[in-house]
């Protein structure tokens, strides 16, 4: 009798210890899971938080675009604005750029890369009112393509400002477009299923400001860029400030990530009184930067415009 009944203390003891390495398995489990939720949102916050790099990358120069090549290095296109006329620079660091040249065969950075490894660089013809493409091999020598890519939307009312073109996983081609320029001007989603050809009107409340009012009480200047693990983070102006959206869908969906990436009053090195054109690249090292024309005001109040640029913390 005796035997049996330590026989089950002990059974009973056995029993409790394993509940109790079962529930320690889960606490560590749980404490684990919310350190690396913890972790996770930092890592995101960090690549929200732009910080104003010193100085002008270019001066009086305005519509940057920027893309990161192979090498690492950032080629910053931008349109001079004593010339008026389109250039390009180069820069190792992203910071200090060569002096501008015409840009004769070197590919620009909103150029689309399609499906079948054809590059493409679409263009609004304001005289027929269409959405016109060239078409290059190798993205340095282009030719006209015969035909309309696509014709705006009634809603659009024939007009159509800034556009954001991108290949996405299922071998279709988005067009992320300004409409209404004079009305709601607002984001609008048009769909090619064979391969870039042709865009069939398929949203016209993107970023969800259809009936926002349109002028600055509206997201403009969109553009996007991947992001590793298929979303694509996209940048935006509302008024003087600069704005980022998420999709994880390939442009179908965006969500409106929180707070300004990027204001007027973050500059502290000389007066900014106004903000556009902002540009995102992913630096090789991991970070976030925005190239953006800022209307920058001197000593004397008198105003210009000059690229400037934002850049996130290391990851």
């Amino acid at each position: 009798m005796t035997s049996k009944l330590v026989f089950n203390s002990l059974a009973s003891r056995s029993v409790l210890l394993a509940a109790a390495l079962v529930l320690l398995s889960l606490l560590n489990t749980e404490h684990c899971l919310l350190n690396t939720s913890a972790a996770v949102a930092a890592s995101h916050e960090s690549e929200l938080r732009f910080t104003p790099d010193p100085g002008l990358r270019i001066d009086n120069a305005s519509n940057p675009a920027a893309r990161v090549d192979e090498s690492g290095k950032v080629i910053l296109f931008y349109e001079n604005q004593a010339s008026h006329r389109v250039q390009v620079a180069t820069a190792a660091d992203g910071m200090k750029f060569s002096e501008g040249v015409p840009p004769t065969g070197i590919r620009h950075p909103f150029d689309t890369k399609l499906p079948d490894g054809t590059w493409r660089r679409y263009s609004w013809d304001r005289r027929t009112r269409t959405f016109t493409s060239s078409s290059s091999k190798d993205g340095s020598r282009y030719t006209p393509d015969a035909g309309v890519r696509y014709s705006p939307h009634e809603s659009d009312r024939g007009t159509m400002g800034i556009y954001d073109v991108f290949s996405d996983a299922r071998g279709g081609v988005v067009l992320l477009y300004l409409g209404d320029m004079q009305g709601a001007n607002n984001t609008r989603r048009a769909y090619s299923t064979d391969g870039g050809n042709t865009f069939a009107f398929t949203d016209g409340n993107v970023l969800g400001d259809a009936r926002a009012g349109g002028g600055a009480r509206t997201y403009v200047d969109q553009h996007s860029i991947p992001l590793p693990g298929g979303q694509r983070r996209l940048t935006c102006m509302k008024a003087c400030d600069v704005y980022s959206f998420v999709t994880e869908d390939d442009g179908k969906t965006f969500k409106l990530e929180p707070g300004t990436r990027l204001a007027c009053r973050d500059f502290t090195e000389f007066p900014v009184r106004c903000l556009n054109d902002p540009t995102l690249v992913r630096l090789p090292d991991g970070r976030f930067r925005i190239y953006v024309t800022a209307q920058t005001e001197n000593e004397t109040g008198r105003r210009r415009q000059a690229i400037v640029s934002a850049t996130t913390a290391a990851p």
